[in-house]
Formats: structure tokens, C-alpha cells, sequence
């Protein structure tokens, strides 16, 4: 069990800069992502998405795949994930896990993507993962750099919009869940976005009537993307995005 200091300097080290880059266009780009792998998010969100031509990046953790997790077949099977990614979304990586890496020890952390990485491509069929999500949000340095070696981009929870300057070992991420849901704020972050050229990423869980704490509406979802369409802001999966971000249209 990790002490009281290990976890306040874990903490306080996972601000530290992993993987600082310059975003080499100036366009305004929105991205919308999916933790863990929740049935609704992909038939309700990925739904939504694709309705309007769109994609969205889903962070998988292989050992919540086919209802271990026991949540009642409320999480996506193996054979979901195929399906995902022939519907144009984007697969990302969780641990496999799902522990936290602020925790978890380095030769463990990665043995645990390692093995990640083989179960979500041997299901999908994709050729290579290429965006992460940080477990619970936490992250260190030492995960960070270890993170920035295997993946082009790795996603956090801390909210904000990423600028010209960002740290692609632990990107921001502003949450959509109906707890705190205030229209207005979105409003004015995709505002912001434009007039910055950021780069502006959402994330949730579920998309259900009732959803859990870190869940959401489909009307809450919903209005969130209209806004996002009628600002004009482009909207691109993580993969996308950081291809258009590193080489200059």
C-alpha cells in the first residue's frame, strides 16, 4: 500500500510536463471521448456521432469487456469492438486493469498495457492504438513518461482547453455529466475555443435516462454536440486530430 508522501509526490509530479508539443495548424477542433466501455456510450454517443458524419475515440479497459465488471451486460463484449472501430470510432487504451498508474508500479504498468494492447487489438481488429486515457484521471511522471513512449496522445480529467502549448502526456479534458451540467459554461468554452483555436475535449461514461455520476443524458449529450456543430468548429477523434495538429495542412 503506497504511503501518504508517495501519493502527495505522485500527485504533485503528475503536473509535470510529459510530452510538450506545438501545435504546428491553427484550426479549432473539438473531440469527444468515452471512458471505459459502456454499451450506451457507443450505441447512444457513437449514434449521435454518426449521425451527423462524426467519430469519437472510446478508452477501453480489457478487463471490463464482456460484463466482468458486473454490470448487468451494460459494457461492451469483445465482439463489440470490432464493430466499433468498422463504425469509424476510434479505439484508445485504458490499462487493462483499470488501476490507477499514480499506483501502480512501473514494471506492472507495463505488463498491464502490454497485455491491454494485445486483447483490444486481437478483438477489433485494429492495427495499432494510438490515444490513452489515464484510470480515475491520476497520473505521475514516471507513468507519464512511460505513457508518452507507446502512445501519440494520453488524455487526463483536469478540465481546461488545450492551447498551442500542450502536453501530449496528459491532455485536458472538460467532463460532460448530468451532475454538473451547466449549458451556459459549455457554451462559452466552445466560444473560447474558437476564438483561441484550441483544442476543446469532452468526456463522459454512460449515456443513459438515470446515468451514474460520471454519465450523462442523451439530451445532455446531445445539446452539448449541437453546440459544438453550429459553432463550426471541427470535430475529429484524438487519432484525427493529433495527425492534423503535428503536420501542418
Amino acid at each position: 500500500m503506497p504511503s501518504l508522501l508517495h501519493n502527495v509526490v505522485a500527485k504533485a509530479s503528475g503536473r509535470l510536463p510529459g510530452n510538450l508539443a506545438v501545435r504546428l495548424d491553427e484550426t479549432p477542433l473539438c473531440t469527444f471521448t468515452f471512458d471505459d466501455c459502456p454499451r450506451s456510450a457507443l450505441e447512444i454517443g457513437g449514434g449521435l456521432l454518426e449521425q451527423h458524419g462524426l467519430a469519437g475515440t472510446f478508452f477501453v479497459a480489457g478487463s471490463m469487456l464482456d460484463d466482468s465488471a458486473g454490470k448487468n451486460g451494460k459494457m461492451l463484449g469483445s465482439r463489440d469492438l470490432k464493430a466499433l472501430v468498422g463504425r469509424g470510432h476510434e479505439l484508445g487504451c485504458h490499462t487493462y486493469s483499470h488501476k490507477s498508474v499514480r499506483v501502480t508500479p512501473i514494471g506492472e504498468l507495463r505488463t498491464d498495457l502490454d497485455h491491454n494492447r494485445e486483447v483490444l487489438l486481437g478483438a477489433s481488429g485494429a492495427e495499432s492504438l494510438v490515444s490513452f486515457a489515464y484510470p480515475y484521471g491520476e497520473a505521475c511522471w514516471t507513468a507519464k513518461a512511460e505513457i508518452a513512449k507507446r502512445f501519440s496522445a494520453a488524455r487526463g480529467v483536469r478540465p481546461g482547453i488545450n492551447g498551442r502549448i500542450l502536453d501530449l502526456a496528459q491532455l485536458l479534458c472538460v467532463p460532460v455529466y448530468s451532475h454538473e451540467f451547466p449549458a451556459e459554461r459549455v457554451q462559452a468554452l466552445i466560444q473560447h475555443t474558437v476564438k483561441t483555436r484550441g483544442w476543446l475535449i469532452f468526456g463522459t461514461h454512460e449515456i443513459e435516462d438515470a446515468p451514474p455520476t460520471y454519465g450523462c443524458t442523451e439530451q445532455q449529450f446531445a445539446q452539448v454536440l449541437d453546440m459544438v456543430i453550429a459553432s463550426k468548429v471541427e470535430v475529429l477523434s484524438m487519432r484525427s486530430a493529433i495527425g492534423r495538429m503535428m503536420h501542418r495542412a
